[in-house]
């Protein structure tokens, strides 16, 4: 992960132990402690028809990630979430289609957003 890091241009990550849960920070990212209590209380609540309940769990932390670091691209979501590329495309897949996130920009340079509810 910190190679992974590294070589998309982001800082390495932060490990931290919180009794018996292992909390990861991204630093200038905006993601890790705190990031749940300043989203707003209808991410929380997606849900994707026709997934499991650990897809959505997985969704729902995709968005979050979204909405709190707009612009990120599929790599760095991918790492910020602890996928693979091809899992994470796929979520990201599901979001647009459910009109949840749009890509925003070229390929080469581009990132994802939240759309309105």
């Amino acid at each position: 992960m910190v190679k992974d890091c590294k070589t998309y241009g982001l800082a390495d990550p932060i490990w931290k132990e919180d009794g018996d849960h292992l909390i990861l920070e991204f630093p200038g990212l905006g993601i890790g402690e705190g990031v749940r209590e300043g989203v707003s209380e209808g991410v929380n609540d997606i849900v994707v028809e026709g997934v499991r309940e650990g897809v959505n769990d997985s969704l729902n932390r995709l968005i979050t990630l979204i909405n709190t670091t707009p612009g990120m691209n599929a790599k760095q979501l991918a790492i910020a979430i602890g996928k693979g590329h091809s899992t994470d495309e796929r979520y990201l897949k599901l979001l647009r289609e459910n009109m949840l996130i749009e890509f925003r920009g070229a390929p080469e340079d581009g990132g994802y957003f939240a759309l309105d509810k």
